[in-house]
């Protein structure tokens, strides 16, 4: 197997891993969850800012600004 298709098994994966890490949360029409590093999500209005990148391959927090590349 190279990398390119550990990558897209990997890919398949991504939102069930992330699932069992954290809540998810409403956000528009996107999935958004509860920031495992920063606990943005949990506040008043119940909206993450944790949310999986359009290539698959990272995670993005948009409150704590935090970067979490997969591959």
């Amino acid at each position: 197997m190279n990398r390119q298709e550990a990558t897209e098994i990997a890919k398949e994966y991504l939102v069930s891993y992330v699932e069992t890490l954290t809540e998810h949360s409403a956000k528009g029409n996107r999935k958004a969850y509860v920031c495992p590093l920063c606990g943005s999500g949990k506040g008043r209005n119940k909206t993450g800012a944790f949310t999986i990148t359009k290539d698959g391959l990272s995670w993005k927090c948009f409150a704590c600004e935090k970067l979490i590349l997969f591959f």
